[in-house]
C-alpha cells in the first residue's frame, strides 16, 4: 500500500469517530434502537416468569423498601432494584426476614419470590412493568456499542456494532428480563469504551466517567471484578512508553489520577448502591462458607457457621471498603462453583462442568451471519492496516472480552448457563464492526470496483441473514440456536419434533430451515440455554384456545405452572394407564439424567411451544409399552399432580 494512502487512512481513523453524527447515521441509529425496544416490549408482555425471576423482583423490592441487601446477594443489586421500581411505586408488599424463616447461609431469594407472588395479586403487572424498566440497559448497550465502534472505525462501523447488539439472541432474549447479564454487558462495554477513550485522549472527564461507569457495572455482576486488574495492566501497557519519556513525576501523577478517578470512585459508587450497608467491616469479622475464604481444606469441611482464613492473621483488623453483603455475595457466588452441580452438554451429564462448554455455546448460539462477519473482520484486520487500529488500541479493545470469556470458561464447577458469557459479547461486536469500513469512501478507493462491490454485497447478505434468522425465532430468542446445531451432533438420540405438513407453503419451509437449530438444541444444551420458563404463559394461552383438554399432565419449569393449575384445576392429574391425556413437559425435564420421560421421545408432539415446551397427546394403549409405563410411575386417575422441575441458578 502506498505510504501516502496509509497516512491518509490513519488520519481518517483518528478523526472520523469524533465528528458529529450525521443526519442519516442518526436516523439509522434511532431506527435500530427503536426496533430493539419495540421487539422487547411486545415479547415481554407475553413472557411468563423466567426461573427465579420472582425472587429477583422480590429481592429488589426488599432492598428498596427495607434497605436489606442479604436477599439474593449472590448477584449485586442494581438490576433487581431497577426491576422492582414499579412494584415499589404500586405499593406491593415486601417480605421481611422473619417471614422467610432464614437459616444462616440460606438462599433467601427462593422463599422471597414465592412470598411475593402469594401476597401480591398484581405481581404479574409488577413484573411486566419492571421488565420495561430493565430495557434501559439494552438501550445503553446499543448506544455504547455504536459510539465505541464509531470512534474506532467510523459511522457505518458504529451502526454495525449497534446492529450486532440489537439482533443478538442473548440481548433480545435476556435483556427484557429482570436479570443481571445484559445490564452487566451494557455497562461493561460502556466502561471499556470510555476508559479506552481516556487512554487515547487523556481527557480527565472521561477518566472520571469511566470510574462512575465501572462502579455501576460492578453493581450488576461480580464477573466484572476482572476489569480492575485489566484496566491497570492496560494502562501500564498503553501509556508506559509515553510516561517513561515524561519522567517519574508524570508517571506518579497519572497513577494517582487513575487510582482516585477510577478505582476509588468506582468503590464509592458500589457503596452508594448498597447505601453504605456495613461498609468497612474488619476482614476478620466475616463468616465465609467457601473453602477459598474460610480456610477449610475443601467445601465439605467448612463448618456449619462458616469460617475465616484471615481471622488470626495481621489482615484480620483490615477494614474492607466494600458493603458487607457485597463481600458475602462474592463468597456465595464462589460456593456454587466449589460445590459443583449436575451439568449437561452434548447429550452427556456430569457432576462438574467443561472447559469448552462456553466456546461451544458461543459457536451455536451466535447467528451464522454474525459469525461470518466476525471471520471477515479478522481477515480484513490481518490483511490490511486500513481495517485495524494500532496494536495498543487493538489490545485495549480485545482484552476485556477475551479475559472475561476465558475467566467464565475456567469456572468448571458447573456448566449450565451460557448466559454467563454475555458480558464478553459486546467486545466482539465492536471488534467485528470494522467490516463497516468497506463502505468508507477512503477505504473504497483502495479496492477495485468489482472486488469492493462483491465484499459489500457479501457483508449486506451476512448482516441480513443475521436479522432474518433472529426474527424467524422471535419471540423465543432464549431458545435460539443457529443452523450448525443439527449438523454438529446429528447421530445423538433426541426427542421427535412435529412433522412438517406435506402441503406446507414456501414461507413455512423457509422458517423451518432457519429454526432447525432451535429444534436440535437439546442434543447439545438444555436449561436456560433453551428453556428458562418464559414460554409457560404462551402455553397457558394455547391451552385456553382448545376445547379438547380433558386430562392434563404438567411438568414445567417456572412459577407460571401454578397459574395454569388454577385455570385447569379440574383437568390436572398424573399420567393414566387407561385414558388418553395431554402432556405438557419442559425440554429440561424431557432430557433429565434419569431418563424418566424418555418414552415420550418416540411420540410425535402435537406442538412445541417456543421450542422448549413439548405438548403430547398420549394414548396409553397405543403409545406406552407396559415396561415404560412402570418406569414412569404412571398409575390410575387418582395419581398425584405432576411435579415441577427443579433447577439451579447462579
Amino acid at each position: 500500500m502506498d505510504e501516502r494512502v496509509e497516512n491518509a487512512e490513519s488520519k481518517v481513523k483518528g478523526t472520523e469517530g469524533t465528528r458529529r453524527v450525521c443526519g442519516a447515521t442518526r436516523v439509522a441509529l434511532v431506527a435500530l434502537c427503536a426496533s430493539m425496544i419495540l421487539l422487547q416490549l411486545v415479547a415481554l408482555w407475553s413472557d411468563s416468569y423466567a426461573y427465579n425471576e420472582h425472587g429477583r423482583l422480590a429481592s429488589g423490592l426488599v432492598k428498596l423498601a427495607r434497605g436489606d441487601f442479604s436477599i439474593f446477594r449472590v448477584n449485586p443489586p442494581l438490576p433487581d432494584m431497577i426491576g422492582a421500581l414499579p412494584a415499589r411505586a404500586l405499593g406491593a408488599a415486601a417480605p421481611d426476614r422473619a417471614s422467610l424463616n432464614l437459616a444462616p447461609f440460606a438462599r433467601t431469594e427462593y422463599g422471597a419470590g414465592s412470598w411475593f407472588i402469594e401476597h401480591n395479586e398484581n405481581h404479574f403487572l409488577c413484573l411486566r412493568l419492571g421488565r420495561v424498566c430493565e430495557l434501559i440497559f439494552s438501550l445503553v448497550g446499543a448506544l455504547a456499542c455504536f459510539y465505541y465502534g464509531r470512534w474506532l472505525f467510523g459511522d457505518v462501523a458504529g451502526l454495525f456494532a449497534c446492529g450486532l447488539w440489537v439482533f443478538s439472541p442473548y440481548v433480545l432474549g435476556f435483556g427484557r428480563l429482570v436479570c443481571p447479564d445484559v445490564p452487566s454487558a451494557a455497562l461493561g462495554i460502556a466502561t471499556v469504551g470510555v476508559f479506552h477513550y481516556w487512554l487515547a485522549s487523556r481527557n480527565r472527564t472521561a477518566l472520571l466517567a469511566s470510574g462512575i461507569l465501572l462502579g455501576l457495572a460492578e453493581l450488576c455482576k461480580y464477573t466484572l471484578l476482572v476489569l480492575y486488574p485489566i484496566f491497570f495492566l492496560l494502562w501500564l501497557i498503553y501509556r508506559g512508553r509515553d510516561l517513561c519519556r515524561a519522567g517519574l513525576r508524570a508517571w506518579f501523577k497519572e497513577f494517582c489520577a487513575l487510582m482516585i478517578y477510577v478505582f476509588v470512585m468506582s468503590v464509592v459508587v458500589i457503596n452508594m448502591g448498597y447505601l453504605f450497608e456495613r461498609s468497612f467491616v474488619p476482614l476478620g469479622e466475616y463468616r465465609f462458607e467457601t473453602a477459598l475464604f474460610s480456610g477449610a481444606d475443601s467445601y465439605d469441611k467448612v463448618q456449619g457457621r462458616g469460617g475465616n482464613r484471615f481471622k488470626d492473621t495481621p489482615l484480620a483488623k483490615l477494614p474492607v471498603p466494600l458493603p458487607y453483603n457485597y463481600v458475602l455475595g462474592i463468597d456465595t457466588q464462589r460456593l456454587d462453583f466449589e460445590s459443583g452441580m449436575k451439568s449437561y452438554w452434548r447429550g452427556d451429564w456430569s457432576e462438574r462442568g467443561w472447559l469448552l462448554f462456553y466456546a461451544d455455546a458461543l459457536l451455536l448460539k451466535t447467528p451464522l451471519g454474525a459469525l461470518i462477519l466476525f471471520l471477515l473482520a479478522l481477515v480484513l484486520a490481518t490483511s490490511s492496516g486500513a481495517y485495524r487500529r494500532g496494536w495498543r488500541d487493538e489490545l485495549v479493545l480485545w482484552t476485556p472480552g477475551v479475559v472475561i470469556f476465558l475467566f467464565v470458561s475456567s469456572q468448571t464447577g458447573f456448566s449450565i448457563h451460557s448466559r454467563y458469557m454475555i458480558p464478553a459479547l459486546p467486545t466482539f461486536f465492536v471488534a467485528t464492526c470494522r467490516v463497516g469500513r468497506l463502505f468508507s469512501s477512503v477505504i473504497s478507493n483502495n479496492l477495485s470496483g468489482k472486488k469492493l462491490r462483491a465484499l459489500q454485497t457479501f457483508v449486506v447478505l451476512a448482516a441480513s441473514w443475521n436479522v432474518v434468522g433472529i426474527l424467524a425465532t422471535y419471540p423465543h430468542e432464549i431458545s435460539y440456536f443457529n443452523e450448525l446445531t443439527p449438523l454438529l451432533n446429528p447421530s445423538k438420540d433426541h426427542a421427535r419434533i412435529p412433522e412438517l405438513p406435506s402441503n406446507a407453503n414456501a414461507i413455512t419451509r423457509i422458517k423451518r430451515a432457519l429454526t432447525c437449530g432451535c429444534y436440535a438444541a437439546p442434543r447439545h444444551f438444555i436449561d436456560s440455554n433453551v428453556d428458562w420458563g418464559v414460554e409457560e404463559y404462551r402455553l397457558d394461552q394455547w391451552l385456553r384456545n382448545r376445547s379438547d383438554i380433558d386430562r392434563l399432565v404438567l411438568v414445567l419449569w417456572s412459577e407460571w405452572h401454578n397459574e395454569i393449575k388454577k385455570e385447569f384445576e379440574g383437568q390436572i392429574s398424573g399420567p393414566s394407564e387407561s385414558k388418553p391425556y395431554w402432556f405438557a413437559i419442559s425440554v429440561n425435564e424431557l432430557y433429565t439424567k434419569d431418563c424418566h420421560y424418555r418414552y415420550l421421545w418416540e411420540i410425535s408432539p402435537k406442538t412445541i411451544i417456543g421450542y422448549s415446551i413439548y405438548v403430547y397427546r398420549v394414548d396409553p394403549k397405543v403409545d406406552l409399552p407396559p415396561r415404560e409405563k412402570r418406569e414412569d410411575g404412571a398409575n390410575d386417575e387418582s395419581a398425584d399432580e405432576s411435579q415441577q422441575g427443579n433447577q439451579t441458578d447462579e
